[in-house]
């Protein structure tokens, strides 16, 4: 009986092992595929002389870059489902302050949570990409000092995301959850926030202080983890 367990359990273990592997390698071949598609449109903007028309393609660069770097700490990592949030987070807020022009941009991390399930942690970081890209176009320029705040943590079976700027803030005090359903004012970056936020089953703000302080804006995110 013994034998026959002992057996079972190694069969078992090979099983395991090569289910692993096959995991690891799917992980590996999305992300190449995403940095295909990523060098593809970096190629493209370069190509391009309207510069309406170069931005957008470079935003939609690093949205599927922001996809590739979750599944390369995927293959990487140790763990199969699941991202170190405080690596993927700064790797990619750094990336796209590189592609912006602003890699001198002062960014204050406070990460209070170790790690994120995959499916969570993608729609978290085309959130974050849009948040600093739209910190890179609208509140960096003609700032002699762009700086980010970059707050993640865990509380009460939450994950809560909070982005500060330095910018100019927003026209009006507070933006929430429902606001951006106005296509008159709903911009692609936003609609994409939105679309995230509502795949997450969570809920979101945007606020600022008074504009004659010049404190910035700030998103706060939250979702049940």
């Amino acid at each position: 009986m013994s034998v026959v367990f002992f057996r079972l359990s190694r069969k078992n273990q090979r099983i395991s092992h090569r289910n692993v592997e096959l995991i690891k390698e799917q992980n590996h071949r999305v992300k190449n595929n995403l940095q295909v598609v990523s060098s593809l449109l970096s190629l493209q903007a370069k190509r391009l002389t309207d510069e309406a028309a170069k931005k957008a393609v470079e935003e939609s660069r690093l949205r599927v870059q922001s996809m590739a770097i979750i599944h390369r700490k995927l293959y990487d990592g140790d763990k199969l489902a699941v991202v170190n949030l405080d690596e993927f987070i700064q790797e990619l807020v750094n990336g796209v302050l590189k592609s912006f022009g602003y890699p001198f941009a002062t960014v204050q991390y406070a990460i209070d949570t170790n790690s994120l399930s995959a499916d969570k942690a993608i729609p978290l970081g085309l959130i974050l990409n849009e948040l600093i890209t739209n910190a890179c176009k609208y509140a960096f320029p003609q700032n002699e000092n762009p700086h980010l705040t970059v707050r993640c943590y865990a509380q009460h079976a939450k994950l809560y995301l909070q982005v500060t700027d330095n910018g100019p803030g927003l026209e009006v005090p507070v933006i929430q959850t429902d606001d951006l359903y106005d296509p008159q004012t709903k911009s692609f970056g936003m609609s994409l926030i939105q679309a995230q936020v509502m795949q997450l089953n969570g809920t979101y703000q945007f606020s600022s202080a008074d504009k004659t302080e010049s404190t910035g804006t700030t998103f706060t995110m939250e979702f049940k983890l």
